[in-house]
């Protein structure tokens, strides 16, 4: 009896802190408006110049009659944060520093902490674990379902159905782990059995907090000819661990949609393709670390009676719309890098971009080579028109296809030698061209060099363009 109340307390109490999560949001506490000067003192005058060239970027943006405002509310947000930085760690200091906003609002880490270490009963620790990333994901991934089924039998905490090219829909289960130490390893054997019980595909395992036994960076891939699963070791209260596992479960369905048969993949080239996009992450995680920025001057915002929310919800707005579009470039990147990983297998045919991707692709290395980018908007009009699919070689090199055959590759020189070479392979075509327009014939391959346009090109680019697309047009009809 004295084990039953005991478990009933022991519920209420996760479910109160559960409810405080759920109302967090709609509390505003801060540190400092920064309105006005220090009690008892008199206001300062400033008058300093400013040479960084991302600070002056910033203040001509500033409508002149919000520019005092603006720059004294960012001093004393600086301000904050290099005081709390310069902090001591000792208890007493931290509690005297941090009690003004202990008092006013109460983070989801606190309330994680307080959970974790308040029970050893898993099931409450997941409950928690599963409401936080099931926030997270959906916010996302507006686009895909995320449904929590913690509760029933042989299932792990969230089934997952994402979107693929072509309107396809994969299913895929989650499950979230929210541990001080690290992972059982009978809770992984577990999933591996609900995965196959299931019959699923393809499986998420995250550790919020804790490592996972024997598995060390980022991630960790585990293929069988039943199931591919991703697992994510101490992906944090951030939701940026999560998304990344989701992003790398996509671009696995998508190969493996476009794939005849499975195909594994070795982790290291693995690894070495996340690395190459890391410029990329690193540029998500800034755009994501914005937003969050602006969405908190957002609600601080709400306090202030006088201030207009116009300028920042603006900026809210724009930040959220960056955030997508990075999202979606990534998730090209990532797909374009799986593509042509070397395979532990037979090799076979490089598989094809989706027309989406593809032209994500030629409008990324138009981005990265603006002088050059009119010779890659030619190129994928011209492909584009004809219905041509289009491979990743790596990346400086795509390859047009007519059926199994290779007809194009448009080439990227390095940044110390910038230009285009375009590679037409006729094969055993007899192919019509004016002499003179041709940079090189070698070995049975025609290739036509674009150099960085000039401004006085304009005529000579275009005849060359129409060769181009003359040549391309002769090599599209079948042999």
């Amino acid at each position: 009896m004295a084990t039953k109340k005991k478990a009933n307390e022991d519920s209420a109490e996760t479910k109160a802190a559960l409810a405080t999560i759920d109302s967090a949001d709609e509390e505003n506490g801060s540190l400092d408006d920064g309105d006005g000067a220090d009690a008892g003192g008199a206001p300062f005058q400033l008058s300093v110049e400013i040479g960084r060239p991302d600070l002056t970027r910033w203040l001509r943006n500033i409508v002149p009659e919000n520019l005092a405002f603006e720059v004294e509310r960012t001093l004393a947000i600086g301000n904050q944060v290099v005081t709390l930085m310069r902090a001591s760690s000792g208890q007493e200091e931290m509690d005297r520093m941090f009690k003004p906003v202990v008092d006013k609002m109460q983070t989801v880490e606190g309330l994680l902490e307080r959970l974790v270490t308040a029970s050893d009963k898993s099931q409450r620790k997941g409950e928690l674990g599963e409401r936080l990333v099931m926030g997270q994901l959906s916010h996302a991934f507006p686009n895909d379902t995320f449904e929590q089924t913690g509760t029933q039998t042989a299932q792990a905490d969230i089934h997952a159905t994402l979107a693929l090219p072509d309107d396809r829909r994969e299913t895929a289960l989650v499950e979230v782990k929210l541990y001080t130490n690290p992972v059982p390893t009978k809770e992984i054997e577990k999933f591996r059995r609900d995965l196959l019980e299931r019959k699923q595909r393809f499986g998420l395992f995250v550790s919020l907090t804790s490592s996972i036994p024997n598995m060390t960076g980022l991630f960790k891939i585990e293929e069988t000819t039943d199931y591919t699963a991703i697992y994510i070791p101490h992906a944090g209260g951030d939701g940026w661990g999560v998304i990344r596992g989701i992003m790398l479960l996509r671009s696995m369905m998508t190969l493996r949609a476009q794939q005849r048969s499975v195909r594994l993949y070795d982790a290291r080239a693995l690894e070495r393709s996340w690395e190459r996009i890391g410029e990329e992450l690193r540029l998500f995680e800034t755009t994501l670390g914005s937003l969050k920025q602006l969405q908190t001057s957002l609600l601080d915002s709400r306090t202030a009676v006088l201030r207009s929310l116009d300028d920042v919800a603006s900026k809210v707005r724009t930040a959220e719309g960056d955030l997508s579009r990075s999202l979606d470039n990534l998730q090209a990147l990532i797909t374009a890098e799986f593509q042509h990983l070397p395979s532990a297998g037979v090799p076979t045919l490089p598989a094809f971009l989706s027309p989406d991707a593809s032209r994500t692709v030629f409008v990324l290395l138009a981005e990265k080579n603006p002088k050059l980018s009119d010779v890659y908007h030619r190129v994928l009009t011209e492909v584009e028109a004809r219905n041509l699919p289009v491979s990743l070689t790596d990346e400086n090199i795509l390859d047009v296809w007519l059926g199994s055959e290779r007809i194009v590759s448009v080439v990227t020189g390095s940044t110390k030698s910038p230009k285009v070479d375009i590679n037409l392979y006729p094969g055993t075509r007899r192919i019509a061209f004016v002499p003179g327009t041709i940079f090189a014939i070698k070995n049975g391959v025609l290739t036509m060099q674009f150099a960085p346009a000039g401004k006085n090109d304009a005529k000579e680019r275009e005849a060359q363009f129409e060769v181009m697309a003359d040549l391309i047009s002769q090599l599209a009809v079948p042999q």
